[in-house]
């Protein structure tokens, strides 16, 4: 009996051992997984500040600098003008290389964080959006909403206009289309962004993880710090995407 006893306890210890060992080996590569992940996080983050930064860099370039650059050769002409009438012209040219650079100015501002995003609704944000682009002339975009049902907090509304934004240049440089629809609709407990083109059909998920996706990534690292489902499907001759932001 007393043998038996002996026995049931050192199997006892070395189960409760065995299991314990087990919990630390599972507790390690839970860690070690989350350091992971945390690393690739970090890289996602790192690539898309470089994105962002580079897509500053030639915002500047292309629209600030080179009204800056036209403003400077105007003013070099007419320090050599004495006729009444090209000195005229060159007045009106300057001014109105001022007035698009001090506008290139306020839109680039605009574009790093929304002055209104505090202040009104996502769909009144996004209807200024498209308005702007619109204007341009690029692309033809319909924009369609219901009865908004819940407040977005300020974080979910910059992050889905972030990613609205990416999704639209996606649009305009690769998909060729001619024609997007935006849809915001509403129920109680959710928000649903739909954006439809007629352009040319792209396998996002795969494109995502190449080096020329950084902009898709971007999008991901945004719709998942908001906790919201993003899904992409695409057929012959249109891509269809979808945000689904739950009501906090």
């Amino acid at each position: 009996m007393e043998n038996d006893l002996t026995l049931m306890f050192w199997l006892g210890t070395a189960m409760t051992l065995c299991l314990f060992s087990l919990v630390l080996v599972l507790i390690y590569i839970y860690q070690k997984g989350m350091i992971r992940q945390l690393e690739l996080q970090q890289n996602v983050r790192i690539q898309i500040e470089h994105h962002q930064m580079r897509a500053l860099s030639q915002e500047i370039h292309d629209g600030i600098c080179s009204d800056l650059a036209a403003v400077l050769k105007y003013m070099e002409h007419l320090d050599n003008k004495k006729d009444k009438n090209k000195e005229e012209y060159l007045i009106t040219s300057l001014k109105e290389a001022v007035k698009s650079s001090y506008q290139n100015a306020l839109n680039l501002c605009y574009n790093l964080y929304p002055s209104d995003i505090e202040e009104y609704r996502i769909v009144d944000i996004i209807k200024q959006y498209v308005g702007r682009i619109q204007k341009v002339g690029l692309i033809q975009i319909d924009f369609t909403t219901n009865k908004q049902t819940f407040v977005l907090s300020n974080t979910q509304k910059i992050e889905l206009y972030r990613s609205l934004q990416e999704i639209i240049q996606n649009i305009l440089k690769h998909s060729k289309a001619t024609k997007v629809t935006i849809g915001a609709y509403w129920n109680i407990n959710h928000l649903f962004l739909k954006i439809k083109d007629d352009g040319i059909a792209y396998d996002f998920m795969a494109l995502s993880k190449e080096k020329k996706g950084i902009g898709l990534v971007n999008i991901l690292t945004r719709t998942n710090h908001i906790k919201a489902m993003f899904t992409h499907k695409s057929r012959q001759g249109n891509n269809d995407i979808s945000i689904k932001i739950d009501r906090l």
